[in-house]
C-alpha cells in the first residue's frame, strides 16, 4: 500500500511536469508573439515617416506594414488564450487573462492610431500638408512613442517575470521529483530487493531532463527579451536621431523660402534662395534614406563612401549654410582659413552634417549680437577645424558628458543629441572631437581630422 502511494506521487509528479513543460513552450511562444508585434510596430513607424516625407507612392509599403501588424496580432492573441487553457492554478489564470486583456487593448490602440493615420493621409491627399502633419505628430507618432509602448513593455515585462517564475517552479519540481522516486526506490528496496535498489540509483532521468530543459528555455527567453529591450532602445534612439536631424535643413527651408517671399526681394536674392532650397531638398531626400536604412539595421553604424573632400570649401559651405540659423538668433559668422587647400578622406554630406551640428550648438549657445567663429588650419595632428563662440562656456560636470547621448548641460534645450550624433561622425572618419572652454569666455568646439594619403582628383 505504502509503495503505491509513494508511486502514486511520483506518477503524479511526472505528470505535472509534463502541464508545466507545455506551459513554458506556451510562454516561450507568447514571448516570441510579442517580439513579432514590436517588430511589426517599429516597421509601421519607419514606413509612416517614409511616407509623410516621401509621399505616396510609398502607400504599398504602408498596407504590408499594416498586414503584418495584422498577422503579428493574431498570434499574440493565440497565444494568450492558449494560456488561459494551459494554466495549472488560479494565480497562472488569472495572469493568462490578463494577457487576453492586454492584447484586446493593444489591438484597439492600434485601431484608433491607424484611423487617424488614415485621416493623416486623406488630408495630405487634399493638399492640407500642415493639418495632416499635425494629426500624424499628435495622433500617430505621440501615440506610438508613449502609449503603445508603455502597453507592450508591459507586455514584455509581465512575460518575463512569469518565465522566470516558472524556471524557479521547475526546479522546486525537480526537487519533488528526486524525493518522490527517492522514497519509491527506498519502499521498493524493501519488497523487490535488487529491483527496487537499481530504481533508487536512477531517480527519474525523465524529471533532471525536464528540468535541464526549463532551465535551457528561461534562458533562451531572458536572452531574446534582452534582445527586445535592446531593439527598444534602438529605436528610441533612432527616433531622437531623427527629429534632431531633420529640424536643421527643415529650418533653412524655411528661412530661405521667408527670403524668397519677401517683397523687397529682388529676382538674383529669389533665384539664390530658390537654388539653396532646391539643394536642401535634395539633401532632406538624402538624410531620409539614410534615416530608413539606420531603423531597417537597428541603429548599427551606418557604412562611409569615403573620398577625397577639399575641406576648405566644405566647412565654407557648411557656415553658408548655418546662416539661416543664425540669423533669427542675431548671431554673426565669421569664417577664417590658413590652410584653405588641405584635403581629408571623408564621405562629404556626412562630415558637413557634423559641421553644421557643431556650428548650430555654437550659435544656440551665443547671446544676440554676438560672433561665431569658424577658422581651418593645418597641424601636425592633421587638419583642425574651431568653432568658437561668445557664450558663458560650459560647467566642468558638463564637459564630461557633453557628448553623451541624450545629455542636457544647464540651461541648454532640445533632446541632447546633437553634439552626439557629431562625435558619432567624426570618429567614423578617424578623427577626435573635443569642446573646451576659452580663456577669454566662451566655448570652442575642435575637430581635428586626419589628411587625405592618396592620390587626390
Amino acid at each position: 500500500m505504502w509503495l503505491l502511494a509513494v508511486l502514486g506521487l511520483a506518477g503524479w509528479t511526472l505528470s505535472n511536469d509534463a502541464r508545466r513543460a507545455t506551459r513554458m513552450n506556451g510562454l516561450a511562444a507568447e514571448m516570441s508573439s510579442i517580439q513579432d508585434v514590436d517588430a511589426a510596430i517599429a516597421n509601421y513607424a519607419a514606413q509612416l515617416a517614409r511616407f509623410f516625407l516621401l509621399g505616396r507612392d510609398q502607400q504599398a509599403d504602408l498596407r504590408s506594414a499594416r498586414l503584418a501588424i495584422e498577422r503579428a496580432f493574431v498570434t499574440f492573441a493565440q497565444t494568450a488564450r492558449t494560456q488561459v487553457a494551459i494554466a495549472i492554478d488560479a494565480d497562472e489564470t488569472q495572469d493568462a487573462l490578463r494577457d487576453v486583456e492586454n492584447a484586446r487593448r493593444m489591438l484597439e490602440l492600434y485601431h484608433a492610431i491607424d484611423q487617424a493615420t488614415a485621416r493623416a493621409i486623406v488630408l495630405d491627399r487634399d493638399h492640407q500638408p500642415a493639418q495632416a502633419m499635425t494629426v500624424y505628430e499628435g495622433e500617430v507618432d505621440f501615440r506610438l512613442s508613449t502609449e503603445f509602448a508603455a502597453l507592450l513593455d508591459d507586455a514584455r515585462t509581465g512575460g518575463q517575470t512569469r518565465i522566470d517564475a516558472a524556471g524557479r517552479t521547475a526546479a522546486v519540481a525537480r526537487q519533488q521529483a528526486l524525493i518522490a522516486w527517492s522514497l519509491a526506490a527506498a519502499s521498493g528496496a524493501i519488497l523487490l530487493g535488487l529491483t527496487a535498489l537499481m530504481l533508487w540509483r536512477r531517480p527519474s532521468p525523465a524529471a533532471d531532463t525536464l528540468a535541464q530543459a526549463y532551465e535551457a528555455r528561461a534562458e533562451e527567453l531572458r536572452d531574446s527579451n534582452r534582445r527586445l529591450r535592446e531593439t527598444d532602445a534602438r529605436r528610441g534612439q533612432f527616433l531622437a536621431d531623427v527629429s534632431h536631424e531633420l529640424r536643421t535643413p527643415l529650418t533653412i527651408l524655411r528661412g530661405e523660402a521667408d527670403v524668397a517671399l519677401l517683397p523687397r526681394a529682388g529676382p538674383e536674392e529669389q533665384r539664390r534662395s530658390l537654388e539653396r532650397i532646391q539643394d536642401q531638398a535634395e539633401e532632406l531626400g538624402q538624410l531620409l534614406d539614410d534615416l530608413i536604412a539606420f531603423a531597417r539595421f537597428e541603429g548599427e553604424a551606418l557604412p562611409l563612401h569615403l573620398a577625397p573632400v577639399l575641406l576648405g570649401d566644405l566647412l565654407a559651405a557648411a557656415v553658408d549654410d548655418a546662416e539661416a540659423l543664425a540669423e533669427p538668433r542675431e548671431v554673426v559668422l565669421d569664417l577664417s582659413m590658413t590652410a584653405r587647400g588641405v584635403w581629408v578622406s571623408a564621405e562629404a554630406r556626412r562630415l558637413k552634417q557634423a559641421l553644421i551640428i557643431g556650428i548650430d550648438n555654437a550659435i544656440n549657445h551665443s547671446p544676440p549680437g554676438s560672433t561665431v567663429k569658424a577658422s581651418l588650419a593645418a597641424t601636425e595632428a592633421g587638419a583642425e577645424i574651431r568653432i568658437s563662440d561668445q557664450g558663458s562656456g560650459i560647467s566642468a560636470e558638463d564637459e564630461e558628458r557633453v557628448f553623451d547621448r541624450f545629455y542636457r548641460g544647464s540651461g541648454s534645450t532640445g533632446l541632447g543629441i546633437g553634439l552626439a550624433i557629431a562625435k558619432g561622425i567624426v570618429d567614423q572618419h578617424s578623427g577626435t572631437i573635443t569642446l573646451t572652454n576659452d580663456d577669454e569666455g566662451g566655448a570652442t568646439l575642435t575637430i581635428v581630422l586626419p589628411l587625405h594619403a592618396g592620390p587626390l582628383p
